[in-house]
């Protein structure tokens, strides 16, 4: 179940994106806060227990991005970003969704397009790993029009 985030909900989501190794650097704490009273941040809870979380940001009336989305349990990424889609498309008013995600992973490639993302182009070199290296970025994005609950 997806529900948006309370205050109580902001420090089991910083340490959840923490708990594992990323690319990219986690949110400030009140950019987190900010995300949540902004009615953008939510909680992906599951048997009662918080076991993700997904934030979103808005860039124009309906249009918004997918800034992050963590699930902690195998096998449920695609039941996550169904239901953030729903809460975008049903909820928020939305008319787009869009995201991004380094070229090379394919995980997260192959999980937005079974959810209905289309490729929309590359972005070159807009990420630096911890590494130093830039990786370009593929642009991916759903229509309201063309999701399917």
């Amino acid at each position: 179940m997806l529900r948006p985030a309370t205050a109580e909900d902001l420090a089991g989501i910083e340490a959840l994106w923490l708990a594992e190794e990323r690319d990219i650097d986690p949110p400030e704490p009140l950019q987190i806060a900010a995300a949540a009273q902004a009615g953008l941040l939510f909680v992906w809870q599951l048997q009662g227990a918080v076991a993700g979380f997904a934030a979103l940001k808005r860039w124009h009336p309906g249009v918004f991005s997918l800034a992050a989305v963590v699930s902690t349990k195998p096998g449920q990424g695609r039941a996550l970003v169904r239901a953030v889609q729903a809460q975008v498309f049903t909820v928020l008013g939305g008319h787009r969704l869009g995201l991004d995600t380094t070229y090379d992973n394919a995980r997260a490639l192959h999980l937005f397009e079974s959810t209905g993302f289309v490729r929309e182009g590359v972005m070159r070199e807009c990420w630096q790993r911890p590494d130093g290296e830039w990786a370009d970025c593929i642009f991916m994005a759903i229509l309201a029009r063309d999701w399917r609950p």
